[in-house]
């Protein structure tokens, strides 16, 4: 595991399994500095709902709160889903042209019990 660690750093972005974050951005504190890769990834689902904020989140006892942020629900790998503020939070992907879409989601606040699953929709972009 350590060896996979010292290959990250020396080659951020790459890896063997990288999530993808749907708001790649660097979030960052009141303070200035970047939230851990932790906080990072809490709005990494693609989603058509807004994520969560985190309005109650300190930092060496200064409030620091996350917002909300829009939901995203298109994968288009055609887009960079990397910044180089955060390099080891970020993934540097391959361009194949490939659309994937958030049709619907089973969890809106209220569960949808006419969509029980998660509807994507996988396509080449055009």
């Amino acid at each position: 595991m350590e060896m996979l660690r010292r290959v990250s750093k020396k080659h951020p972005g790459h890896g063997l399994l990288l999530p993808i974050d749907a708001h790649p951005n660097a979030l960052y504190r009141v303070d200035g500095a970047l939230w851990r890769n932790r906080i990072q990834s809490y709005d990494s689902t693609f989603t058509i709902s807004p994520t969560d904020g985190i309005p109650n989140i300190h930092h060496n006892g200064v409030l620091s709160p996350v917002p909300s942020l829009p939901g995203v629900k298109v994968f288009d790998d055609r887009i960079l889903h990397y910044d180089a503020a955060n390099p080891l939070g970020s993934v540097i992907h391959p361009n194949t042209g490939t659309l994937i879409t958030v049709l619907q989601e089973p969890y809106l606040k209220v569960r949808n019990p006419q969509a029980p699953f998660m509807q994507i929709q996988v396509s080449p972009a055009k």
